[in-house]
């Protein structure tokens, strides 16, 4: 599967860009519109979550919780993770961090500026989404006054990816390739969401195994390279095409259910979200999942969720359990699921639990 970072969402949005200029009915726009504003609101939420392990490494969320009031141990909203970004100036304040970033960087401020156009934009990106989203009429008569309303939000997500580009805000998202050596220098090369070749000299502060094990961000640019885990999926790539996005399954981290279930994956204290869409859903290690969760002790095809006549079931397929509230369950059977139900995959530290919500499923 396709690495999905900065260069991939800034096509993205140009497709979806392209495509919404055929939009014809106010439910077609909406949908484009929604595509590029959760896509937007994931890049902000994981900025947040990169800048804060950049500083505080693994301590981040107690760290940013103490210093910028920004608690990612619930639920973040766009203009939460935004105010988060917007007070990164804090951190100027503690001596060690700032050091840490100062190692890495040459920038005198740590993502805005003062005064920065770039805030303005994501503020004014925060703001038409809660009116698009949520349907909000002011200033609207008619179809062309609500597609040009669509049309300045996305315009403005494009150029806000431009500038996280050009800017070198956003970091490269990587993947290990292969362990090479080369007159007694021993590297291990990463591969990038363009195919690029991302060579790293091995040492011995280096653990390759969990290098390989998952993905990771690297800023190029940075004087010492730091390996910071992918958190969250900008979106879900799915089916054999990569270079096609499922309309119905590429928000996953989606404030409101839009679909016939969501699923709330708390991992490590990182919560994310997916939605449910189809009759199937397959969770597990293999990017192949329609929800991926890498952890080693999370088998390749782990578990699965079936909706059958409005009723939501579990099955688990894997070597080392799944637990429903709990209790653990056979293998291979159905079990039905309700409201609030919460899932578990993995052991000790790669526990990671599931909390199940209805939508429009009787269950």
């Amino acid at each position: 599967m396709k690495l999905f970072g900065l260069e991939q969402a800034i096509l993205y949005v140009q497709r979806e860009k392209n495509d919404f200029e055929f939009a014809t009915t106010k439910e077609t726009i909406r949908a484009h519109v929604t595509n590029v504003v959760i896509l937007m609101e994931n890049i902000v939420k994981e900025s947040l979550r990169i800048y804060g392990f950049l500083l505080f490494d693994k301590a981040y969320v107690q760290k940013l919780k103490s210093t910028l009031d920004v608690n990612l141990d619930k639920k973040l909203m766009f203009g939460e993770a935004l105010r988060g970004l917007r007070l990164l100036y804090r951190v100027k304040h503690d001596s060690h961090a700032w050091n840490t970033f100062q190692t890495l960087f040459e920038r005198s401020n740590i993502y805005f500026d003062k005064n920065d156009s770039l805030e303005k934009q994501l503020a004014e990106v925060s703001s038409l989404r809660g009116s698009i989203l949520h349907d909000e009429q002011e200033g609207i008569v008619n179809l062309d006054d609500y597609k040009n309303k669509g049309r300045k939000c996305i315009n403005l997500s494009e150029e806000i990816l431009i500038h996280l580009k050009s800017r070198r805000l956003f970091p490269t998202i990587v993947r290990f390739q292969a362990l090479t050596e080369s007159n007694g220098k021993r590297e291990i090369n990463f591969e990038d969401e363009i195919g690029g070749r991302f060579p790293v000299e091995i040492t011995s502060a280096l653990d390759i195994k969990e290098l390989q094990a998952r993905k990771w961000y690297v800023f190029k640019n940075a004087k010492v390279q730091k390996f910071i885990p992918v958190f969250s999926e900008l979106i879900t790539l799915v089916g054999s095409d990569e270079s096609k996005v499922s309309i119905q399954n590429k928000l996953t981290e989606a404030p409101t259910m839009l679909a016939l279930g969501l699923l709330e994956v708390n991992e490590n204290q990182v919560i994310r979200w997916h939605n449910i869409y189809g009759t199937k859903t397959t969770i597990g290690r293999s990017e192949e999942n329609d929800l991926i969760v890498g952890f080693p002790s999370i088998s390749r095809r782990h578990s699965e969720l079936l909706i059958d006549h409005d009723q939501v079931f579990i099955i688990d397929t894997s070597t080392h359990g799944t637990y429903l509230n709990g209790e653990k369950l056979n293998q291979n059977q159905r079990y039905r699921i309700k409201n609030g139900d919460i899932i578990t995959l993995g052991i000790g530290a790669e526990k990671v639990n599931i909390t199940f919500h209805k939508n429009n499923v009787s269950c």
